[in-house]
Formats: structure tokens, sequence, C-alpha cells
């Protein structure tokens, strides 16, 4: 089976600080790699180089088998993206929203409507997103992120303002969406998440590797995802 995200030997450095040491790491079909630790890690940087936001200051990553770098629109169309944080145009509508990141990618307005379902915003789909909670306009972020049925899914802390209901259905939905085959990587300080939905797991502090290692080997040796977090702390 072929990954579908290679990142090979990607650092990041700005003004000789380093943000990212050199890390190598790859996702396969229906897996789920978290990236967890402290503010400052690395995991934003991390997710902002594999989304084309930053480069890499050395390595290179492969979607799809394709140089993240030079991938036309169409090749990108595999890839969803959700940001930490997006402010959406307030006098728009959830659904007018939708409309604009499917034409985007170039699918079918029918999963727009699929989308909104999923995340629970069909009966205010035609309000002005102004008026949302944080918790509405991250799901919202969510939808668009899984327009058009991504091969890959990235997201950067997707739980931040969810309610425990909608923890637990995120967690559902990302079950399915590894049963259907997308590869998934996303940051998250929620290690009961982690422990819930992840394969693999990588911890990072101030941009070096503490440890990458599948959700089953961390449970044997540290007997949670949690407590291993506070060991290599």
């Amino acid at each position: 089976m072929e990954p579908i995200l290679e990142v090979n030997d990607v650092s990041k450095s700005i003004k000789k600080k380093t943000l990212l040491s050199p890390l190598s790491f790859r996702v396969y079909p229906g897996e789920c790699l978290s990236l967890c630790g402290g503010n400052g890690a690395g995991k934003s940087t991390l997710i902002r180089m594999i989304s084309g936001l930053l480069t890499p200051t050395t390595g290179h990553i492969q979607i799809n088998g394709k140089s993240r770098s030079r991938m036309t629109p169409q090749e990108r169309s595999v890839f969803g993206y959700m940001p930490d944080h997006l402010l959406f145009p307030e006098n728009m509508t959830a659904l007018d929203i939708l409309h604009f990141y499917g034409k985007l990618k170039g699918v079918p307005g029918e999963q727009v409507y699929l989308a909104l379902d999923r995340v629970g915003l069909t009966e205010v789909a035609r309000q002005r997103v102004g008026g949302f909670s944080k918790g509405m306009n991250q799901r919202l972020l969510f939808a668009q992120a899984i327009l058009g049925r991504p091969r890959l899914l990235v997201m950067d802390e997707p739980t931040n303002g969810l309610d425990p209901d909608w923890v637990r259905t995120f967690e559902n939905l990302i079950q399915t969406i590894k049963n259907d085959g997308t590869a998934i990587l996303f940051s998250t300080h929620d290690l009961h998440v982690v422990e819930q939905v992840a394969d693999r797991v990588i911890f990072l502090r101030d941009g070096r590797t503490l440890l990458n290692e599948t959700v089953p080997h961390i449970q044997d040796e540290y007997d949670s995802v949690q407590d291993a977090f506070f060991s290599l702390k």
C-alpha cells in the first residue's frame, strides 16, 4: 500500500531559530496520525508546511505521490485542510460558504448538504455565520475540510470550542472517514480524543520529536497516551 502523505526529513528554521527539527513519517489510507505537544512544540508549523502555507527549510513533502510544492490545483483537490482558526465573512450563510468552497474543489452541490448534515448545521444553514458560536464555526470549518471526500484530511486543533457531545460526534465522524480510506493527520491538546481515534502519535516538544509510536504500543508501554505525554515532558 502506498502512503497518501510522506514527510521526509522536513525541518523549519526562521532567523536561525529552529521551529521544527528534521522529522520523517508516512500516513497511509485509512490511518489517523495525531500530533501532540504544548504550545510552541512545532505542531502548527508542520501542519502549515503540509498545507503549503509555509515552505520547509529542509526536506520535502509528498501528497498522493506528488511533491507538495508542484501539485496542480486539480491534484490539490485530494487534500482537505481545517486550520486552527478562520473568520468567515459574517454576512454570509453557512450554505453560501460551503457552496463557495464546493465550487473551488469542483464537488457537486449535494455534497454541500451532506457535509452540513454530518456536522449538524442543516437547520442553521441559511443563517449568517456572524451569529454562530465558536463551536458552530468550528463545525463549519470541519464541513469545508471534508467536502469532496478528500484522500488526505489535515486538521489543526479540530476539537477546540466543541462541547462534549460534539467531541464524541467528531470522534465518530473520524472513524467513519477513516473507514472510507481517508488518511488523517491532526494536532490536538485533547489526549482523550487521541486515544479514541488515532492509530499513531507523534509527541513534539520545542520542535523536537520525543516519540513516534502506535497507540497500542504506547498503551502497552505507558498505560495510556496521557501517561506517556506527562512521562515524556
